[in-house]
């Protein structure tokens, strides 16, 4: 990759086809294959750990706010932490495994919200090195 953002473009829209495709197994399928498919989507956000804080250079973010601008968005990215499990919880319990439905779907929105916000730094460094 070029880019980091063009990493994350590439890993958030995995992480949705897998999430995706983790809705389609049959329930007959065996649990060896669910068990393995379903860690697809676990490594491909794994390697997302890995890059988070780097693409902050390609924001051209200056190192004297560097510490705050990854404070900030530390909070505004861990944030659903807070309130994601408890969700999911309620989910099951109101409407039992078809909540997994509503799960799995958050999780698809939560990767193309990810996919667009690498597209739009992903943008704005190509306008940028235009405008060089």
């Amino acid at each position: 990759m070029k880019t980091t953002a063009r990493g994350f473009m590439v890993m958030f829209a995995l992480i949705g086809l897998f999430t995706f495709g983790v809705m389609l197994i049959p329930s007959s399928v065996s649990t060896t294959f669910a068990s393995i498919y379903t860690l697809l989507p676990a490594a491909v956000t794994m390697t997302l750990y890995g890059i988070s804080w780097s693409i902050q250079r390609e924001l051209k973010i200056p190192a004297a706010v560097m510490g705050t601008a990854i404070g900030i968005s530390s909070c505004i990215g861990w944030l659903p932490d807070l309130f994601m499990h408890t969700m999911f919880g309620h989910w099951l319990d109101i409407y039992g495994n078809t909540g997994y439905r509503f799960i799995f779907s958050y999780l698809i929105v939560l990767s193309i919200i990810g996919f667009l916000c690498g597209f739009v730094v992903q943008r704005s460094n190509s306008k940028r090195k235009a405008e060089e």
